[in-house]
């Protein structure tokens, strides 16, 4: 119910401030493909590696001054990462073992968007809900939910560059975006000294998106 709340907040700001004059506000959806590992420090003896991800998200956003648009786009995405102990290069001992931390998230990205013809660059930030979280490894077909392990919260800084065009009404976009964490998502509370989770834990990726935009004014 909170992250609807943050949600419903959000979206009646914007629709508030289209009273402004050289106003022009859109809505559409998005789909995207993600590529994400967690950044930071590693466990010992351990690295990271990225996985796939997938999400959706709807869009809402308005025209503050010609070519510049504020964009709110809240919705779920997976993510999380690989976590690959051991060294596969070692003659004495090339045992390795792959964790696969799996997350989900209700995001809320605050963007603003220039454009140039039909191109267009930018950054904002997003904060995110964490909805689920668990643990794998190669070797035992199950998963452990490890939510407690992470913070309910996650704050990242977002910067793309996309290419919209007109299909008719409606305009057809897609967008290449980095994502880098601006704080560490793991709970280091009640964990213990041979814990691996006593780590540098950062959301660190890519994800392209792809979606429709309906100008509405």
């Amino acid at each position: 119910y909170l992250m609807i709340r943050y949600t419903i907040t959000a979206l009646l700001i914007l629709f508030a401030v289209t009273n402004i004059s050289y106003s022009q506000f859109n809505v559409g959806i998005s789909g995207e493909i993600s590529s994400s590992k967690f950044g930071g420090i590693a466990p010992e003896k351990a690295n990271y590696e990225s996985i796939a991800g997938f999400g959706g998200s709807i869009i809402g956003e308005i025209r503050l001054v010609k070519d510049v648009y504020l964009s709110l786009q809240p919705g779920f995405q997976t993510q999380g990462s690989n976590i690959k102990f051991g060294n596969e290069n070692s003659i004495i001992n090339d045992t390795t073992v792959t964790f696969k931390v799996s997350q989900s998230y209700f995001n809320i990205p605050l963007n603003l968007k220039i454009f140039r013809k039909n191109f267009y660059v930018g950054a904002g930030f997003a904060v995110g809900f964490l909805s689920s979280a668990d643990i794998s490894n190669e070797y035992v077909d199950s998963t452990v939910d490890i939510k407690n392990k992470f913070k309910s919260t996650d704050i990242t800084a977002n910067f793309n560059v996309g290419y919209q065009m007109s299909i008719g009404k409606p305009n057809l976009f897609f967008e290449l975006r980095y994502i880098q964490g601006l704080v560490t998502i793991n709970n280091t509370n009640g964990v213990t000294s041979k814990d691996i989770y006593i780590a540098d834990f950062k959301t660190k990726g890519f994800s392209f998106q792809t979606g429709i935009i309906l100008p509405l004014k």
